[in-house]
């Protein structure tokens, strides 16, 4: 059987699921960097603020998504009712 093509939106959801996965783990190490022995470390900040950033522009997409293709439906010209009689 042949595989089909994935979508931009497909591959965008994939992408957004192991990015959010990414980001519980780099939240934990720095949950686990507030104990007494010192602050969280800077490259951790780091790495999480540019995970969050994926996080928000691929959901932000995700979510607009929606309504582009409910938009496009809209407009899309619409088929002449059948008279039966």
């Amino acid at each position: 059987m042949p595989r089909r093509k994935r979508s931009f939106t497909a591959w965008l959801r994939i992408v957004h699921r192991w990015i959010s996965m990414t980001f519980v783990v780099v939240a934990a190490v720095a949950i686990l960097q507030l104990t007494p022995t010192g602050p969280i470390t800077d490259a951790v900040v780091a790495v999480a603020l540019v995970l969050l950033i994926a996080l928000a522009l691929s959901g932000i997409w995700m979510a607009a998504q929606h309504y582009i293709v409910k938009f496009r439906y809209a407009r899309r010209p619409q088929p002449a009712p059948v008279v039966t009689g």
